[in-house]
């Protein structure tokens, strides 16, 4: 919540989080490019802000800003991804143990993990651009990228839009000290080029995380001996594969059933611009949500989104509809097949003939 806007000329946000082409998923919903830019531009009509610098941690986030964000609002975005990639967590197992302790999940995202250190180390007088800069540097899975009003990223510091400061005592530390139990002491005079020789910490694309960390739950039970938490964790990785299936199938399906021709092209083809596909994508997003249930929610089914947009603009383009009629189409289909996995997971339950 921002506090009295006249002291609210500055204003930073960063949010981290799930997304796919054109939206950031919230728990159970998305929130999508067209209702974020319109928050934004009714937060700068209403003097909420005067300058206000966006990162966001997500998924194809590049697609957030992309043909929408104006220079002339006000804002400078960056995101951890361009509109057509992943973005990856880091210090992911086997790299995520703390004082010798295995945490079992990435401890970490790549970009957030790339510009948080570069600021740590260049201190408040860092340059936006800069900051930039450092994250790119350090993000290899990945291409940073950064939108709207590019004007004064070279002039303004980081120090404008965060807080140096520790609670505990009101002091701001100098370049490269780190805050530890609310005292500061001193940073590693070699800690980049300790890096630099240091075997990099393992990365993993967002939609295999839960994978990947069932594998290693999985993996570090079975080298302990507790065989009761073996047969527990290999449940877990099992129903992961099982989630990746299931999610597979549909989009195969929906595929060949819409565009069998075109199929291999639309599911491995980038997502179309979330602007080019507008209305399309938000119906069609929407009905995966309501139809598919868990699947849209999953970090790996999520993935498929991009195959909604590219069929939204294949059904459009090749049968001669417009987006409504394309939108109403694709959830047609999509709700069948969900339905039809969901009829098929209750056989095997059953034990009935499929």
């Amino acid at each position: 919540v921002l506090p009295d806007h006249a002291v609210c000329m500055q204003v930073f946000v960063n949010f981290v989080a799930h997304g796919g082409p054109g939206v950031l998923q919230f728990p159970f919903e998305y929130y999508n490019a067209f209702q974020l830019q319109y928050a934004l531009k009714t937060a700068r009509l209403a003097g909420l802000f005067k300058r206000l610098v966006f990162y966001v941690e997500a998924c194809e986030s590049g697609s957030l800003f992309d043909g929408f964000l104006s220079h002339e609002l006000g804002v400078y975005a960056v995101t951890a991804a361009t509109p057509y990639e992943n973005s990856y967590g880091t210090f992911c197992p086997p790299d995520d143990r703390v004082e010798g302790i295995a945490m079992n999940t990435c401890l970490g995202d790549e970009f957030s993990v790339g510009w948080m250190d570069s600021a740590e180390i260049q201190g408040e007088e860092e340059k936006l651009e800069e900051n930039f800069a450092g994250a790119v540097n350090a993000t290899p899975s990945s291409h940073p990228q950064q939108y709207g009003d590019l004007k004064w990223k070279a002039e303004a510091s980081i120090g404008e839009f965060l807080s140096f400061q520790t609670p505990a005592t009101g002091e701001t530390p100098a370049p490269g000290r780190m805050p530890r139990g609310g005292s500061w002491v001193e940073g590693d005079n070699h800690r980049e080029e300790r890096e630099r020789h240091a075997p990099a910490p393992s990365r993993v694309a967002a939609p295999d995380i839960p994978l990947h960390l069932a594998y290693w739950r999985y993996k570090r039970a079975s080298e302990g001996g507790d065989w009761d938490e073996v047969a527990e964790t290999e449940r877990e990785f099992l129903e992961e594969l099982e989630k990746r299936r299931r999610a597979d199938s549909i989009f195969r399906s929906l595929a060949q059933v819409l565009s069998a021709e075109r199929s291999s092209h639309i599911l491995s083809a980038p997502p179309p611009s979330f602007l080019l596909c507008g209305s399309c994508c938000v119906e069609v997003y929407d009905a995966f949500l309501r139809h598919c249930g868990a699947v849209s929610l999953d970090p790996y089914g999520r993935k498929y989104l991009r195959v909604l947009g590219n069929l939204c603009v294949d059904v459009q383009r090749n049968e001669g509809v417009d987006a409504e009629s394309s939108a109403q189409r694709v959830s047609a289909e999509l709700e069948k097949l969900c339905g039809e996995v969901g009829k098929d997971e209750v056989r095997r339950v059953e034990g009935t003939p499929q």
